[in-house]
Formats: C-alpha cells, sequence, structure tokens
C-alpha cells in the first residue's frame, strides 16, 4: 500500500483517495504546529463591540507542475486554521458575548478579490463564485448582522483583568476558520450586555496593518457603541481603534517558525500612549440625538465597573 503526498492520484487506495486527503488537511492529522498571536493586552478605551479584519500573510503558491484536484490540494497546506482566539475583559466579571465572520464571495471576474455579497443575480455568475469570507470594511449590509456575517462562537467569557487576555472558553466556539494564502478575513467582536470589552485608540489609519507575526497580520479597525446592532444607519461607531487581544492557529509544517519573523508588512509596533477619551470624533451625523435615542456620543461616557486609572 502507498500514497504519493504530491500526487494524491498516485495510490494503490484510489477508492479511498478522498478520506486520505482529509486525514492531512489542518486540525487533522497534518503535521504541523499551533501558535498564538497577541496584539498586546493594552487599553485606552472600552465599548461594546469591535469589527477588524484578519490577513493571511502566506504568499499563495506560484503555478507549478500540478494542475486540478492535486494543485488544489496541495495549497491546502498552506492554509492557517483559527481555532481559538482571547477577548480583553479588565473586569472581574463573567461577559456574554458573541463572534461573527463577515461572510461574502470569491468573484473570478475580480480576480479573485474576496467582496461580500448577499445576492447572485445570474446563474452565469454563481458558477463563477464560491462562497468564502470578506473585509469588514464593506459598507453595504456592513451592520445587518444575522444577513452578512456568520456567528462562530458564543457564550459567557470570564473577564480575567488587567494585562491578560480572556480565553473564550473552547465549548463556546462553534466553527474554526481557515484562511486561504493572502486572503482576508473581516471579524465581529461584540459583548452584549455591558461595555467590558477593551482596545485602544490608534493614529494609523483604519484598514492599515499594526500587528504581524509574518503569518497573520491585524489590521486598524473600529468599535461600535451598542449592543444589539441595528442596521438601519443608526449605529455609533469609533474610529480608528486596535483590537487588543488574540488568535490561537494551526499551520502546517512549511510555516513553522522557531521564532516570530522581525520583519512586519507595515508599521505594526505602534504602542499607544493611554488617555481617558477618543482621539477623534465620532464617524455619525446626529450626535444631538444620540441621547435621545439611547445611544452614547462618546465612548468614555459608557457606563462601566472599570475606572481607567
Amino acid at each position: 500500500i502507498y500514497y504519493d503526498l504530491f500526487n494524491p492520484h498516485h495510490t494503490s487506495l484510489l477508492e479511498y483517495n478522498d478520506a486520505l486527503q482529509y486525514s492531512l488537511l489542518p486540525g487533522d492529522a497534518l503535521h504541523g504546529c499551533d501558535k498564538e498571536f497577541s496584539t498586546g493586552f493594552i487599553d485606552t478605551v472600552g465599548s461594546y463591540g469591535f469589527m477588524f479584519d484578519v490577513s493571511s500573510n502566506v504568499e499563495p503558491t506560484e503555478d507549478g507542475p500540478a494542475d486540478g484536484d492535486d494543485e488544489e490540494f496541495l495549497k491546502r497546506f498552506r492554509n492557517v486554521e483559527i481555532y481559538g482566539m482571547d477577548l480583553y475583559i479588565r473586569n472581574p466579571v463573567n461577559a456574554s458575548f458573541e463572534i461573527y465572520v463577515r461572510t461574502g464571495t470569491i468573484d473570478a471576474v475580480d480576480g479573485g478579490a474576496a467582496v461580500a455579497s448577499t445576492n447572485v443575480a445570474t446563474t452565469t455568475t454563481i458558477a463563477k463564485k464560491r462562497t468564502t469570507y470578506a473585509s469588514y470594511q464593506h459598507l453595504a449590509g456592513q451592520t445587518l448582522i444575522s444577513k452578512n456575517w456568520e456567528m462562530i462562537a458564543s457564550g459567557i467569557v470570564e473577564g480575567k483583568g488587567p494585562d491578560v487576555g480572556s480565553p473564550i472558553p473552547h465549548d463556546a466556539w462553534k466553527k474554526n476558520i481557515v484562511v486561504p494564502p493572502g486572503e482576508t478575513v473581516g471579524f465581529y467582536v461584540t459583548v452584549k450586555d455591558d461595555p467590558h470589552l477593551r482596545y485602544r485608540n490608534t493614529t494609523l489609519p483604519e484598514g492599515s496593518i499594526y500587528k504581524s507575526d509574518g503569518i497573520l497580520n491585524f489590521a486598524v479597525g473600529r468599535s461600535w457603541g451598542g449592543y444589539p446592532l441595528r442596521g438601519d444607519g443608526m449605529d455609533v461607531y469609533f474610529s480608528p481603534r486596535e483590537f487588543s487581544g488574540a488568535f490561537r492557529y494551526h499551520v502546517h509544517e512549511g510555516l513553522c517558525y522557531s521564532e516570530s519573523p522581525s520583519v512586519a508588512p507595515s508599521a505594526i509596533t505602534y504602542s499607544p500612549t493611554r488617555s481617558h477619551a477618543p482621539t477623534d470624533e465620532t464617524k455619525h451625523t446626529y450626535l444631538e440625538v444620540a441621547e435621545e435615542k439611547g445611544l452614547c456620543p462618546e465612548e468614555n461616557t459608557l457606563e462601566t465597573t472599570f475606572k481607567d486609572g
């Protein structure tokens, strides 16, 4: 009995070929390593929710001798599989939370770019697209969570206090997220009852990379001043903001490094100074009616049991 790793069709067990391929995928029997990547548990402000992008810094494989199913099989060895996460909950509380990823499509017409889409117009278009994930930054339907986002975790997380992460319980994590080389996934993290989620101000522009370990990139995002998001254009957000937290993920052994690379894609060593208020105004047009609508005009006015010191 033999099985050729680099050409799955060369095997004496053709009828078991699919099963053998599956056993070699990330998160199963694939030789590799589990890694943890933290952006640092530093905070200046807090609120309910946070949206940000995570992208793979792994370069797509160049065209080689493999093609068709073989090529697709080999590409999977460069995927990153996210299977856990830490939030930053400074208060010693049990916080109800939800975590989502932005759904989208890969459109062959757009050269493989991920785009957020909820409607497919024609059968021809369907044949050119495959369901995947997209950046949170697509504004159309951004706050329509039930329609354009997929829940991957929910439950109760225990706040561990200052300067440490609050791990998402294993049984609260519903689905691992596979990030192919060069692709981006938009995340939406939110607490439900009180604004216990902590993060930080930044002077970097929204969408720019502020932290990388050479495999995953974290991009500057935005926070949200309430839960649930209404999706009617009346939700208040604050930007730019940096997410404070960590991911746990699995990669194939070829992507395992003895230590994190020292070179990052962009300015990722930024360390924010502490302050008690946002560095800019909220990006909204109806601040004068925020109080009437039950929304908060500034992050530092949100009620919380923790007071920045």
